[in-house]
């Protein structure tokens, strides 16, 4: 913490929910991004690897992006699709291809299915689904 200030000194890993970024100016290995801190209109900037601006998650009927195929998955009695614990759509018996999900089973993960935070341990069960699954010629 910047000593009075109440905020983590910049460029230290803070991890900070930053309201309103102002100017994300690119440097060689960094970006200086100058914010203002929404209750008390202060404006400081912060030195990053990386900015991640996030929007927001609003769930979908993943009927629409499936289209056609749709019609092969059976749906719980909520009519959402069934997903299995590796995240794997579930299909009517001829269907062998996967359909697998990043996120969109919040009805059948929980709520940390949204959370961008757990994305690399939904990539990791993915991938060992699909490991399980290959067959060799």
């Amino acid at each position: 913490m910047r000593p009075g200030s109440g905020h983590p000194e910049p460029g230290r890993g803070t991890g900070q929910h930053v309201p309103r970024p102002r100017c994300v100016p690119r440097l060689r290995h960094a970006v200086d991004v100058a914010v203002e801190f929404l209750p008390t209109g202060e404006r400081r900037t912060l030195r990053a690897d990386v900015l991640v601006l996030a929007t927001g998650y609003r769930p979908r009927d993943l009927s629409t992006l499936l289209g056609e195929s749709a019609e092969l998955c059976p749906r719980d009695d909520g009519d959402a699709l069934r997903v299995g614990r590796d995240h794997r759509v579930e299909t009517v018996p001829e269907v062998t291809a996967g359909t697998y999900l990043q996120g969109g089973t919040e009805h059948t993960h929980g709520l940390t299915s949204t959370l961008l935070s757990t994305t690399s341990v939904r990539a990791e069960e993915i991938h060992r689904s699909l490991l399980k699954g290959r067959t060799r010629a």
